[in-house]
């Protein structure tokens, strides 16, 4: 199967009432509990969980019990309070929209009103494609001005876990599993790898974290939190730290060994990863990755591979783009070695790239004439459809003996790939660096928002708390 040699500036408020059949009764009050009756009970409503600190009109926050964020499908109007100044809110997700069009898979934009209000409905029922049917799928993220915040909204739990022994034994009895709360797992000496290669796993962290991984696997392949992934793989919204994955195989990832296809949103990796070949933060080998996603996520620690393809976030992507992705991890390996990806590929016809991101640790490669960059050492695409490095940079530092090839981006491409508005640190330590590809920039120029051009710092894509201090970061 394998290959060898933020902060916000103001407050959003929502509301939520929901459509309903004639025999139920609705009410909902501001600053109080959402809910709809029968004749006969009294049950709590669907309400949003929010990401980030966003205040709501409701008990829902990102600490609510997840039967309050359960819905079993129907039309939700979902109203808020906006900034008229700001002019529109935008809206993004699955299945939302005005009244005639809740089916809207991309962006909606509804007008902020004169009276500081606005309302977009979202789609729960999935009598028609697209909408929201995957299991804590992010169904709507707001934007105003700087303002920026997400809303989940659950059609299906799956199964609920709060304790490392039932994360453990979930996915042999549940194909979706969502954490309800932090998990630690230093009592499991050495977590078995899940395989999700026939099980379609998906797993919602809910933005929890799960701490003290522990895998020692000898010298086995496909090894990870998940050992390998399919199509249908999910995993989203979840922390892993002070891991420690080791094995002296191939395709060895903090958080998937083998993905095939599978996806990745809001996962971050701290800890150590040690393997063979391919070797990553996040994933060791990404296989046929063009209609995969891999967006917001981010690793930190260390990666060594005692053979070729080593990345921060990816040992080696076929047809996989990172978007709005970080690492600063320090990465290691005989070749083939890069801050985020080792190497990416076209498989399919569609082409590896790098867009909105970033890497700050060291990158080492130790063989003879070896390749290694602050991004991505080794990156090819195909005539019609060029990759890209596009609006992204690095501020670490690379290292090869006196034979090596080293950039700060990417230290070998073809024709087919570009580097567009992408930039790395002036005078950084680069052993044989050509520095051929992207613009230096000086260390007070990479914390100053104004030199990075054609970088959208007002959605935002990017965000620098403190501009003039510190280096931006992709928004998550």
């Amino acid at each position: 199967m394998c290959m060898k040699p933020f902060t916000m500036k103001r407050s959003v408020l929502y509301s939520l009432k929901v459509i309903v059949p004639a025999f139920f009764l609705f009410s909902c009050s501001r600053n109080s509990e959402v809910s709809f009756a029968s004749s006969s009970t009294v049950v709590p409503a669907p309400t949003p969980a929010v990401l980030n600190s966003v205040a709501f009109t409701g008990n829902s926050n990102s600490s609510s019990a997840l039967s309050l964020r359960l819905v079993s499908g129907g039309i939700y109007t979902l109203t808020g309070t906006c900034d008229i100044s700001l002019g529109a809110v935008l809206i993004g997700g699955n299945g939302i929209g005005n009244a005639a069009t809740v089916n809207d898979p991309t962006t909606y934009s509804t007008p902020c009103l004169t009276d500081g209000t606005f309302t977009v409905v979202i789609n729960g029922t999935c009598g028609a494609a697209p909408c929201m049917n995957n299991y804590g799928r992010e169904v709507a993220a707001f934007q105003s001005g700087g303002t920026y915040s997400t809303t989940r909204i659950y059609l299906n739990l799956g199964t609920i876990v709060t304790t490392a022994a039932q994360l453990q034994a979930a996915f042999g009895t549940s194909g979706f599993v969502t954490l309800a709360n932090d998990i630690d797992l230093s009592s499991i000496a050495n977590w078995t790898p899940i395989d999700s290669s026939s099980n379609n796993y998906f797993l919602q962290g809910d933005g929890h974290t799960i701490s003290n991984l522990t895998i020692n696997a000898g010298s086995s392949s496909n090894v990870g939190f998940f050992s390998q992934g399919t199509t249908a793989t999910h995993v989203k919204n979840i922390y892993f730290t002070n891991a420690s994955v080791t094995s002296s195989g191939d395709a060895v990832g903090g958080v998937m060994g083998y993905a095939n296809h599978s996806h990745f949103l809001n996962v971050s990796f701290s800890g150590t990863v040690n393997g063979g070949n391919q070797v990553g933060g996040i994933i060791g080998f990404q296989n046929n990755g063009s209609t995969a996603f891999f967006k917001d996520c981010s690793a930190a620690g260390t990666i060594t591979a005692t053979g070729v393809d080593a990345g921060g976030l990816i040992g080696v992507g076929f047809d996989l783009s990172p978007i709005r992705s970080f690492s600063t991890a320090n990465i290691s390996g005989s070749d083939f070695v890069g801050g985020l990806i080792g190497r990416g590929f076209s498989q399919l016809g569609a082409v590896p790239s790098i867009r909105d991101s970033a890497s700050t640790g060291s990158v080492t490669c130790t063989a003879n004439s070896c390749l290694a960059a602050g991004l991505i050492a080794d990156l090819y695409g195909i005539s019609l459809k060029h990759s890209n490095i596009l609006r992204s940079y690095f501020s670490g530092s690379v290292h090869a003996p006196a034979s090596g090839v080293t950039d700060a981006l990417v230290a070998a491409k073809d024709t087919y790939t570009d580097v567009t508005s992408s930039y790395y640190l002036q005078g950084l330590t680069c052993n044989q660096c050509v520095l051929t590809n992207g613009s230096a920039l000086s260390s007070a120029q990479m914390k100053s928002s104004a030199s990075y051009v054609s970088w959208d710092f007002a959605t935002p894509t990017w965000v620098n708390q403190t501009n003039g201090i510190t280096l931006p970061q992709p928004k998550r």
